[in-house]
């Protein structure tokens, strides 16, 4: 990484980027990884984006990460809610700081969806991913298995 990473809204043209990122994400957990599904619901995230958003972290024109945002609705959330969906950098970007300004940028976009709760689950044994979050107002309990987080967000909507 030689200079600073930009982020911007993913495109059509990034589905090929965003697909090996993601079998990469799913790898590290053991997830399973279905290309034709997966590209199936980038499309339709892209082509609606009243679901949500997909940002690319690019580093000289070369993607190095993203993040999904997806939008909902919930009553016990008093309308909008949205999830971190996936937030993945490459290796060579963790521990730089560039975590904490993705999550920044999310939580900034939840802001402009007029969501008021913002939630990401995170495996139990990643620390470092769970202080981050903790740091910038995520807080939550163990679910199934991993562990839900959501940070409250203050908007107009919600008054």
């Amino acid at each position: 990484m030689t200079t600073t990473p930009s982020l911007r809204l993913a495109t059509a043209a990034d589905i090929e980027a965003l697909l090996g990122m993601m079998r990469r994400f799913y790898a590290i957990d053991g997830y399973p990884f279905e290309r034709e599904k997966k590209e199936r619901a980038i499309r339709q995230l892209l082509e609606e984006s009243v679901f949500g958003e997909i940002w690319l972290l690019e580093d000289q024109g070369r993607p190095v990460g993203y993040l999904v945002i997806t939008v909902g609705f919930s009553l016990e959330y008093n309308g909008r809610d949205g999830w971190i969906d996936e937030l993945f950098l490459e290796d060579g970007c963790r521990g730089k700081g560039l975590g904490e300004r993705i999550l920044k940028h999310a939580i900034s976009r939840a802001e402009a969806f007029g969501i008021n709760f913002l939630h990401l689950q995170v495996e139990r044994h990643n620390e470092v991913g769970r202080r981050l979050y903790e740091r910038l107002g995520f807080e939550g309990n163990v679910e199934q298995g991993g562990l839900i987080i959501r940070r409250k967000i203050i908007c107009v909507f919600m008054e």
